[in-house]
């Protein structure tokens, strides 16, 4: 009869149990030692090893063939105890025996020696199941047990349990099985099975199966069993409907250039592939927090539980997203995912995270902002035409030139944001208290804002008067050839980053 992996594989000595080096170590020591306590909590998530240590503690210290602290697994009691049928080592699960009589019959059972072994020991799988009386009737038993008799409990949700418990017990915590760690234990798995599974669909089972080796191996069956040959990572995606990096990398991208329309069609097509909107999410979540990660710390790969394939298309696309626009593309995909469980329409939820993503400028930080805009104003210098007569009543064209100059100096010092836009502008005339400034017609949007806004242009005409002689009034008009080049500015990017383009002067001020 065929027996699961998990089943087959599971670990019979202290040495194959993986992950909790820690809990091994302690408990191989206690039996050297003979110090072992007449109470034991094992708490943790499923499949991490819990019942199994159980077991592999039982049979080391009722082995009459035992070798140090590991028993021997193959006189009749180990052989009994691994298959849950020894008399002295009664597993009982407590989620279906949960009521005060059981733990009365237990309580009654404990009086009476072992049959045959040193120790009777009483096994209790989700203890934090059993009644609040059950507890209670299992107190005075739990605190001062007969000396042949030990109680091993386990359970996935210690918080359960009450103080008075916790208080009669030794507890080892078990931890989630580190990604590398299962695709290891696998690889051998698949060596001594003969079966041939690639070592990026090996990582993509481990990472799924939530650090349980269990799980992990249950998956490895269904993906031999689904494949019936060779496992590749295009197997193992099809089985789970695990979506291909690759898939959210161009949907990101998409993204971060401003093509709505573009990551919406992508969305579909993956949605008539047979995707699911909230694994999509979550994936995305996941791709955009490990490239949050290397953006933030290239080395930081020991943190991603990627294969290195995974790694490599991580990397080409890291440099091209800031700190701040993954951080707000985590913030909004993570708003959408928990909320698409409740929602009657939930691709429109989505869509419209993926449009106003896409709508987003390109986020810089603080520091950067302030360097970008200081290296411009280095590097700023006014266009100034040649000097022309000028006509009655008006300024000359070096003098209007020097006036502006010292004006978005002023200005830059005190509001940069607001500076880079005047750098834009060229002044052509001063006349009557009149200052007119044409700016490149491709500039409008931005030009428009800062000069509808009546707080910015009267502080513009306080700065021109401050460095003028009385009040000055700023016209300005959309110029041709005559204007200079915004692409070549220095100071345009950083003002496209800062105000994006389109923006109204209160969703700046908000900004």
């Amino acid at each position: 009869t065929y027996q699961v992996l998990a089943r087959k594989y599971r670990p019979l000595h202290f040495d194959e149990v993986v992950g909790q080096a820690p809990i091994v170590q302690t408990l191989r020591n206690a039996i050297a030692q003979d110090r072992l306590a007449h109470a034991y909590l094992f708490a943790g998530p499923r499949g991490v090893g819990k019942t199994t240590v159980a077991r592999i503690l039982a049979k080391a210290i009722n082995c009459p063939n035992r070798k140090g602290a590991e028993p021997c697994n193959e006189c009749e009691t180990c052989s009994q105890i691994s298959v849950g049928e020894d008399i002295d080592v009664l597993e009982i699960d407590g989620a279906s025996n949960n009521g005060v009589e059981e733990v009365r019959a237990l309580r009654e059972s404990a009086r009476y020696a072992s049959s045959r072994s040193p120790y009777k020991v009483y096994i209790i799988d989700e203890v934090h199941m059993l009644s609040v009386a059950a507890f209670n009737a299992l107190l005075k038993t739990l605190e001062e047990p007969p000396p042949h008799v030990l109680f091993f409990f386990a359970t996935t949700d210690p918080q359960k349990l009450p103080a008075t418990i916790h208080s009669r017990c030794q507890r080892f915590n078990f931890h989630r099985i580190r990604t590398e760690e299962l695709v290891e234990s696998m690889k051998s798995v698949c060596s001594d099975e003969g079966v041939d599974v690639g070592e990026p669909a090996l990582w993509a089972m481990a990472k799924r199966s939530g650090g349980s080796l269990r799980d992990a191996l249950s998956l490895l069956d269904q993906s031999i069993s689904f494949a019936g040959g060779t496992v590749t990572e295009s197997t193992v995606a099809e089985m789970l409907g695990i979506l291909d990096s690759s898939e959210i990398l161009s949907i990101l991208a998409r993204m971060r250039d401003g093509d709505a329309a573009g990551a919406l069609r992508a969305l579909d097509q993956l949605l008539r592939e047979g995707a699911d909107l909230h694994d999509y999410l979550s994936q995305t979540v996941e791709v955009t927090r490990d490239l949050l990660l290397l953006r933030i710390s290239p080395d930081a790969g020991g943190l991603l539980s990627r294969s290195s394939e995974e790694m490599e298309k991580l990397l080409e696309v890291t440099s091209s997203f800031t700190v701040d626009t993954l951080l707000h593309y985590l913030a909004v995909l993570q708003e959408a995912r928990s909320r698409i469980r409740l929602d009657s329409l939930p691709r429109i939820r989505v869509e419209v995270a993926l449009v106003e993503l896409s709508r987003l400028p390109r986020l810089v930080s603080l520091n950067e902002v302030v360097n970008r805009l200081s290296a411009g104003a280095e590097a700023a210098t006014v266009s100034e035409e040649a000097p022309l007569p000028p006509p009655a009543g008006q300024s000359g064209g070096s003098e209007v030139a020097t006036l502006w100059k010292k004006a978005v100096e002023i200005v830059r010092d005190e509001k940069p944001t607001l500076g880079s836009i005047l750098d834009l502008m060229r002044p052509v005339s001063l006349s009557d208290g009149v200052l007119v400034t044409v700016y490149p017609e491709n500039t409008h949007a931005m030009i428009d804002q800062a000069m509808k806004n009546p707080s910015r242009r009267k502080f513009i005409e306080e700065v021109l008067e401050r460095v003028g002689s009385g009040p000055i009034e700023i016209r300005a008009t959309p110029g041709k050839d005559d204007a200079p080049d915004p692409g070549k500015h220095p100071w345009v990017e950083a003002a496209k980053d800062i105000l994006g383009e389109g923006e109204t002067p209160k969703q700046e001020e908000r900004r």
